[in-house]
């Protein structure tokens, strides 16, 4: 655990050191603070890509699976019909036969592509990187990208995604989405999010979302049937009580929810970015009361909490809070955060905790 630790205190006093505490920005007179920013964006490179197999419960599966993968022919990974899917697959094949068959240079390349695109998608779009990177690495998504290689990949392309959206070029966004699916099926859970775009009366909106998340948990068993029908691969995903995410989280995203909409001001929502990046959070929330039943989309939750990294960080800077009280504000917030990240540690869902490097394998 003490890894993890380490990393999330050091992204926090870079927090704390580098804002202005009476804005909630960081200040601009520090050249050197991107330097910094990208130097622990290189360390979370390190520590994915040195990682070994024994980190993540599902990493030594991923490992069986880089060798049959980079052993097969090219037909036959046009013809295969199993449950990874083709974007992945053609990934292993290409690193397997560059690396000749060492699995370590496919967490790492993975690695690099992944924290790279997060990192530029954070530098360019948030008002405090390094509380967005703070709040990225608290909301517990680094370590499920430590135990998750599919995921983590079509994650990574959705960063390259979204701000597409925010300049309103659909079609772009939808084939960076489809991208995605070609590593990771889960990443279609993303069409209801993109439908409820388009969506512009509130009212509309909220009962849109009420009635999917009502629908999908009183009629469960229905809409398991259809989709183990439809997808009949990921039949082990649509487990009765598969407790997918857990009533924590979606307490925990609840609360953040109603601080935002109290302590936002009215004007806020009128920024394209932000309202679609408070639709990704809600319909987050959406999905997140559907996994405590459907495993399935458990994973799809933590897409649409990238909404956070950015949501707050604008609400410190521009929020209802007075200049005097950012400062406090942010601290309140950042040991918030701290505190689920310590509980999600110690739950170790993702079985990343106790973390090994490859030189102790």
């Amino acid at each position: 655990m003490g890894v993890y630790i380490v990393l999330i205190v050091m992204v926090g006093i870079c927090t704390i050191l580098f804002t202005n505490p009476y804005t909630g920005q960081l200040y601009s007179s520090y050249k050197t603070r991107t330097k910094i920013y990208y130097l622990i964006v290189f360390v979370m490179i390190l520590l994915q890509g040195l990682r070994t197999n024994l980190v993540g419960g599902d990493l030594i599966n991923y490992g069986y699976r880089f060798s049959e993968f980079g052993g097969m022919s090219w037909q036959s990974i046009i013809s295969y019909n199993g449950k990874h899917e083709i974007g992945y697959i053609v990934l292993n094949k290409i690193i397997y036969m560059l690396s000749k068959g060492n699995f370590q240079v496919l967490l790492f390349v993975i690695a690099a592509f992944y924290n790279t695109s997060l990192a530029i998608f954070i530098k360019k779009n948030s008002s405090n990187y390094f509380f967005s990177l703070y709040l990225y690495i608290a909301l517990n998504i680094f370590n499920l990208s430590m135990n998750n290689l599919r995921s983590t990949v079509a994650l990574g392309v959705l960063y390259i995604g979204i701000p597409y959206l925010f300049k309103k070029k659909y079609v772009k966004f939808l084939l960076t989405l489809i991208i995605a699916c070609l590593f990771h099926t889960s990443m279609a859970c993303m069409l209801f999010f993109f439908g409820m775009v388009f969506i512009t009366n509130k009212y509309l909106f909220a009962s849109i979302c009420v009635i999917f998340s009502v629908f999908l948990g009183t009629g469960f068993s229905i809409f398991s049937k259809i989709i183990q029908y439809v997808l009949p691969k990921y039949t082990s995903y649509f487990r009765v009580n598969s407790s997918g995410g857990g009533r924590n989280l979606l307490l925990f995203l609840v609360f953040l929810l109603l601080a935002l909409l109290l302590l936002s001001k009215k004007e806020w929502w009128t920024s394209n970015k932000n309202t679609i990046l408070l639709k990704l959070f809600i319909c987050g929330i959406c999905l997140q009361v559907v996994s405590l039943n459907v495993s399935f989309f458990a994973r799809a939750v933590y897409y649409h909490l990238t909404s956070i990294l950015f949501l707050y960080p604008e609400l410190i800077s521009n929020g209802r809070i007075s200049r005097k009280s950012s400062s406090i504000f942010m601290f309140l917030i950042m040991i918030c955060f701290m505190m689920y990240y310590i509980v999600a540690l110690k739950g170790n869902s993702t079985m990343t905790v106790p973390y090994d490097w490859i030189l102790n394998s």
